[in-house]
C-alpha cells in the first residue's frame, strides 16, 4: 500500500485509530490508568476500583510555567522552506545582473521591453526575464512553460531558482486545482521538491486545504525511500490538518513510522503527539533527555480537568505529580488534585485511603516543599477523621471543605 493509500487508509477509520492511540476505546467515558516506568516500582500508578457512579469535583489549576516543555512544530508545516524565504512574486535569480544591466530591476527591463530583444551570447537569461513578463501579466500558463523549459539551464542560478519561481507563480494564479492543472500540463507531477515548496507557499499564504492537497501529491509523488522526506510530509499534514482532524493524521504518520527505520521519524512522531495532545508527551521529552520527574509534572499540568472530573482522576493526576516533587510547583499541582479526589470520593473508603496514602506520601518526600507542611498535616487528620466516621458524617464533612 502507498503512503497516500494509507492516510486514506487511516481516514476510513477514524474513530477506530484515533482512540486506539490514546488509548481510550470507542464510546467508554472511564479515564485510563498513567503509567510511569515498569519497572520502577516507585512509579506504579496502583489502580483502585473505580465506582460506576462517582461525585465529580473541580479545581483551579496552579499557575506554572510549562510552555517550555510543550513543543511549538508549527514551522514543520512551511518545510522545506527556509527562515527567511517567504512568498512573492518576485525572481529568484538576478535577471538584470545577468543582461548586464545591473541596479535595473526586472519590472523596468519588462516595461522597456527587453524580453523582445534578441540578445547575444546565452538565451536563458533572455527567456528567464519572458517568464516572469508573463507573470507580472498573471499569465501563468506562459510564466510555468516557459520556466519549466528552463530547469536544464547551465546559467548559474536560474535552475536554482527555477522551484520556488515556479511555486510562487502557482500560488499566485489560483488553489490546488488550478495548480495541478498546469503542473500536469507541464509534465511537472513527479517533481516532488516542487510539489512541496508549493505545498509549503500555501501553508504560507494561509491556504490550508490547497497545502494539504499539495502535500499528498507530493508523498504520493516520493517514490525515491527517503523515509525522512515523507516523515515531514506526513508532519505537515498534521500541523495543517484541522484540529477534528489531527488525530488521524497523527496515526497516519504512526503506521509510517512503524514501517521506517530512520530514527527521526519517530521523534517527530513523538513531537506532534504531545502538540496534538499535551497529556502524551512522555516520550517527546524522554527523546529530549528530560528528568521522569518533570516528565510527570508535565503530565500532571497538561491533563487538568478544564471542569468537574471524579476523584478517580482527581487522585491520578495527583498521585503523578507528587511524583514529581522537586519540580518546582508539584507539590502545589499534587495537593489540589488530591483536595479535589477527596471533595469527589463521595466517601469511598477504599479512594479515600487511596488520597491519604498520597499526602503522606508528599509528607515522607525529603525535597518536598515544606511550605505546604502545615496543610498536608491538617489534610491527613482530616482523612483520618474521616475514614473513621460513618458514611452520613462523612459526606456531611466532606460538604463543608472549602473548594
Amino acid at each position: 500500500m502507498d503512503a497516500v493509500s494509507d492516510f486514506r487508509d487511516v481516514l476510513g477509520r477514524m474513530c477506530a485509530v484515533s482512540f486506539a492511540i490514546a488509548g481510550i476505546a470507542c464510546g467508554s467515558s472511564r479515564p485510563q490508568v498513567h503509567n510511569n516506568d515498569d519497572d520502577d516500582d516507585a512509579h506504579q500508578h496502583v489502580v483502585t476500583v473505580v465506582p460506576e457512579r462517582e461525585m465529580e469535583a473541580t479545581a483551579v489549576r496552579p499557575t506554572l510555567d510549562m510552555l517550555q516543555w510543550v513543543p511549538d512544530p508549527t514551522d514543520r508545516g512551511r518545510w522545506p522552506l527556509g527562515m527567511g524565504t517567504h512568498p512573492m512574486l518576485e525572481p529568484h535569480f538576478d535577471v538584470g545582473d545577468a543582461l548586464a544591466v545591473p541596479g535595473i530591476g526586472w519590472l523596468e527591463l519588462c516595461g522597456r521591453g527587453i524580453q523582445k530583444r534578441i540578445l547575444p551570447g546565452n538565451p536563458d537569461p533572455v527567456e528567464y526575464l519572458r517568464a516572469w513578463c508573463s507573470a507580472q501579466n498573471h499569465d501563468s500558463d506562459d510564466a510555468v512553460a516557459r520556466l519549466t523549459r528552463l530547469r536544464n539551464s547551465t546559467v548559474p542560478g536560474i535552475r536554482d531558482a527555477i522551484w520556488l519561481d515556479i511555486a510562487n507563480v502557482l500560488a499566485d494564479n489560483g488553489d490546488a486545482e488550478h495548480a495541478t492543472k498546469l503542473i500536469n500540463r507541464n509534465h511537472l507531477e513527479h517533481e516532488v521538491d516542487l510539489l512541496d515548496l508549493l505545498a509549503a507557499t500555501y501553508v504560507e499564504v494561509g491556504r490550508r486545504e490547497d497545502a494539504i492537497e499539495l502535500n499528498a501529491l507530493a508523498i504520493d509523488a516520493d517514490h525515491s525511500g527517503y523515509q525522512d522526506k515523507q516523515c515531514r510530509r506526513f508532519a505537515r499534514q498534521i500541523v495543517v490538518a484541522d484540529p477534528a482532524m489531527q488525530d488521524v493524521a497523527l496515526a497516519a504518520l504512526h503506521q509510517r513510522v512503524k514501517k521506517a527505520t530512520y530514527k527521526d521519524c519517530a521523534e517527530i512522531e513523538h513531537e506532534l503527539r504531545c502538540w496534538v495532545r499535551p497529556s502524551d508527551c512522555d516520550d517527546y521529552l524522554a527523546d529530549r533527555g528530560v528528568d521522569r520527574s518533570y516528565r510527570d509534572a508535565v503530565w500532571a499540568y497538561t491533563s487538568w480537568p478544564q471542569g468537574n472530573a471524579t476523584s478517580f482522576v482527581w487522585w491520578r493526576i495527583g498521585v503523578s505529580a507528587s511524583h514529581a516533587i522537586g519540580v518546582p510547583g508539584a507539590d502545589e499541582l499534587a495537593i489540589t488534585a488530591l483536595d479535589a479526589a477527596v471533595r469527589a470520593s463521595n466517601c469511598d473508603g477504599t479512594r479515600l485511603t487511596d488520597v491519604r496514602n498520597a499526602f503522606a506520601g508528599i509528607r515522607k518526600t525529603p525535597n518536598r516543599d515544606q511550605r505546604f507542611d502545615a496543610r498536608v498535616d491538617a489534610t491527613l487528620v482530616t482523612l483520618d477523621r474521616l475514614l473513621k466516621s460513618s458514611p452520613s458524617l462523612c459526606r456531611a464533612a466532606v460538604a463543608k471543605l472549602p473548594s
